[in-house]
């Protein structure tokens, strides 16, 4: 990678969302070529790394059979 901004939130989005610890690593091994010698911290959040750890509610469960018969209830994996 060749840096022309030196803006750690840019890098943290050009580099896969990485956390600022590993930014800091590919600093102080001199993994980026041109990249100064910045320390980056992490001083606010980022909207898309949020919205990725967020969780969804799962469903609320049924105390009622809704089936008469055997077979008549089919379990789905859809996320295969």
């Amino acid at each position: 990678f060749l840096s022309k901004d030196n803006d750690p939130w840019l890098w943290h989005r050009r580099i896969a969302h990485v956390n600022m610890e590993h930014l800091n690593k590919l600093i102080s091994k001199d993994l980026v070529i041109g990249l100064l010698k910045l320390k980056f911290e992490k001083d606010r959040l980022c909207d898309a790394c949020q919205k990725g750890k967020q969780v969804r509610v799962s469903f609320k469960s049924k105390n009622i059979v809704s089936t008469t018969q055997p077979l008549q209830l089919l379990h789905m994996d859809l996320f295969g």
